[in-house]
């Protein structure tokens, strides 16, 4: 009943608004515009239903003790709790279970209890554990049955008795416990509906005054809207854009960089700088300082610590749109957003990434901004001064930022020999060169590795391709868009009539020109001056993305309006379609986070003294594999985890089940001679990538 009611109120309040809104504008609007009002309400009651749906219940406390007691017939007299189930939606212990004090050990995602006498758990086990429950009508626990499971006291808070999970074949024993008292019950649906409610009233009282605004001041209202109304569409391509990949994003488990980024992020703000100084961090610190904020803010999970990434790539996609629409107009600037939205790219290797190259992107895109800005209001400090602020950024986020920033400086040296600009218009690289010579002062002081890393690969002319293939979009189709506009860019540079002012020529042959020499200058550097290090590697040059979108785009800025709205609709439905086709169903290389649930599933032994997992990675990654994805920060059991160089063969022929965790390249062959000749292969489970040895 209370369930219902909160409904019905929800339901009443959402009919009142709309009520509400057509005695207010009934009279003001005409049909369509009131429909498109009714619409507005539409969205907004569910949008503060969501909202009001993120609050958290309220709970009950339930004891479980676990008895040490069994039934004649029973082999053991463990408990396992799988979880729980609240009116119809289940819950795993291992994501959703609140443990208010004791402590079991975790099975997977089951929380388990042995006996004291029992060596394969950890220590500091007790036989009681208060746990939290959201409150409820229908209210079950869910306990794992066999014929190895005892009895368990459980105390609801309403009653105490004990239940028998025995059972003969394995199965599920389902337990149903009180539900909460009304008083409480009512408490918990008040805080929803209260939320929910001050939610409508807070957006259609804003939307009701924005109304007012616009119908008393209507020639203005009218002429801001039609220029602004494409800075809508980009906004909600972007938000559409952030709330996908924030859905998509646990389905791919951090990899073997990223696991460094955690490293590199899960200490303080002065351990994080000082890995960027020693040059553990190849990447100047701006993002690694963001990156350690958040990671000490956001709940568990890769969905919220990817927000980091998210988050810029999506403001970058609003920018784009912004771009594009004053080179040419807004439909090149929904099409650029749309590019960048639905690029697969920007998906895997910017959003989906804990690194800097989301920001690398952002701050690529926001420069590009400025910088167009700043030459459309020259006497304006404000662009000279956010100009000299992002190009720093840019150039503190990646050391190929600076790349961006020198093309920049080029252009600009165009400009002052064409007087477009004075020497004054020269100060934002000043500060620029400030900040970069103090931050390599201190990476040579302070710097403890030496040399440039060496797996690069030295590029080739299919290097190339798969280069402009990848920042395209990584899709034929996009691809081939950007060929286009390359050409269009190069045949149509010398037809003026075609562009509105002579600015729009020279930002899509800056773009062109800044592609073609960063490719051109590491090309000639893999091959003629340090083919050891190369340093290319496609996610590098992920700072062009802006450009190639801009590029892509001057390919339809010539053509009639309808014909780019065509063009704007079948690519937002072929890109859109190819992304989540991708998206869906991508899998990591390295499933660090796959292995880590799958070994905890091996409750029989990896608790137990005899028992060594190794990562064959180095420490860093594995106490960062061990903190994130083992125990998930805490949460769950730390098991023992030591890397294949910290450990010595007499060190390892003491233990009798060795776990190998071999994501990123193989074991050394020295410790694979000593595991052929003293264990046998157990299993190789090839979906996690873990080895399983056994002594002989």
């Amino acid at each position: 009943m209370i369930l219902f009611t909160a409904a019905a109120i929800k339901i009443l309040v959402f009919i009142l608004t709309l009520v509400l809104c057509y005695r207010i504008f009934s009279e003001r609007l005409d049909k369509k515009q009131l429909i498109f009002l009714g619409i507005l309400v539409t969205i907004f009651a569910c949008c503060a239903n969501y909202i009001a749906n993120l609050l958290p219940p309220l709970t009950d406390t339930v004891t479980l003790t676990a008895l040490g007691e069994k039934r004649e017939e029973a082999r053991g007299m463990e408990v396992y709790l799988n979880g729980y189930t609240i009116d119809g939606e289940e819950y795993l212990a291992g994501k959703s279970l609140e443990i208010e004090s004791g402590h079991w050990f975790w099975s997977g995602e089951t929380y388990a209890w042995r006996p004291e006498t029992d060596s394969r758990q950890p220590d500091g086990m007790t036989r009681t554990v208060v746990l939290k429950i959201p409150v409820g009508w229908d209210r079950t626990l869910n306990f794992s049955s066999s014929e190895w499971r005892g009895l368990v006291q459980i105390d609801d808070g309403y009653n105490v008795w004990v239940e028998d999970t025995y059972a003969e074949k394995s199965s599920i024993k389902v337990v149903q416990i009180a539900k909460s008292e009304i008083g409480v019950l009512l408490a918990n649906q008040v805080r929803y509906v209260a939320v929910y409610t001050a939610m409508m009233l807070l957006i259609v009282f804003g939307s009701i005054l924005l109304f007012n605004k616009v119908l008393h001041n209507e020639p203005e209202s009218k002429e801001w809207f039609c220029r602004n109304n494409s800075k809508f569409i980009y906004a909600c391509i972007a938000f559409i854009t952030l709330l996908l990949m924030f859905h998509y994003a646990g389905n791919i488990s951090f990899w073997y960089d990223e696991l460094y980024e955690v490293a590199f992020t899960n200490g303080s703000l002065k351990e994080a700088l000082m890995h960027c100084l020693y040059a553990n961090c190849d990447n100047p610190p701006l993002v690694v300082l963001l990156e350690t904020l958040w990671y000490h803010i956001v709940p568990y999970g890769e969905p919220y610590l990817l927000l980091v990434s998210i988050i810029p790539v999506c403001i970058a996609i609003f920018i784009m749109g912004v771009i594009c629409e004053k080179i040419a107009d807004k439909y090149c600037g929904i099409l650029a957003a749309i590019l960048m939205a639905t690029s697969i790219t920007i998906w895997n290797y910017a959003a989906y990434e804990y690194r800097s190259y989301a920001c690398m992107v952002l701050f690529s895109t926001l420069t590009l901004y400025i910088f167009i800005k700043r030459n459309e209001n020259k006497n304006q400090k404000k662009w000279t001064i956010l100009f000299s602020l992002s190009m720093a950024a840019l150039a503190m986020t990646h050391y190929f930022g600076i790349l961006a920033c020198i093309w920049f400086a080029c252009a600009d040296g165009y400009l002052l020999i064409k007087r477009e600009l004075k020497i004054k218009d020269f100060i934002p690289y000043s500060f620029l060169a400030i900040v970069c010579l103090i931050w390599f002062a201190f990476v040579f002081i302070y710097k403890h590795k030496e040399g440039i890393p060496a797996w690069h690969s030295v590029p080739n002319l299919l290097s190339i391709k798969s280069l402009l293939y990848f920042i395209s979009g990584d899709y034929e189709l996009t691809f081939w868009l950007f060929v286009f506009g390359i050409a269009t860019s190069i045949i149509l540079y010398s037809k003026e009539n075609i562009y509105k002012v002579k600015w729009i020529r020279f930002y899509c042959v800056f773009s062109l020109f800044a592609i073609t020499s960063s490719i051109l200058l590491l090309f000639l550097y893999g091959n003629f001056i340090n083919t050891n290090a190369p340093l290319w590697t496609n996610r590098y040059f992920l700072f062009l993305i802006p450009y190639v979108c801009l590029l892509s785009v001057s390919s339809i800025s010539f053509i009639k309006t309808d014909y780019k709205k065509v063009f704007c609709i079948f690519f937002l439905l072929v890109l859109t379609l190819n992304c989540f086709s991708v998206v869906s169903t991508s899998k990591s290389n390295e499933p660090f986070r796959e292995a880590a649930d799958w070994i905890y599933t091996q409750s029989n032994y990896i608790y137990n003294d005899d028992t060594l997992i190794v990562c064959n990675a180095n420490r860093l990654i594995a106490e960062s594999w061990q903190e994130y994805y083992i125990s998930r920060q805490g949460k769950r059991n730390d098991i023992q985890v030591i890397t294949q160089y910290d450990i010595s063969e007499e060190q390892l022929l003491q233990y009798n089940r060795i776990y190998i965790q071999y994501s990123h390249g193989e074991l050394s062959p020295k410790l694979q001679t000593i595991l052929d000749n003293n264990y046998k292969l157990g299993s190789d489970n090839r979906d996690v990538q873990v080895r399983v040895y056994v002594r002989k």
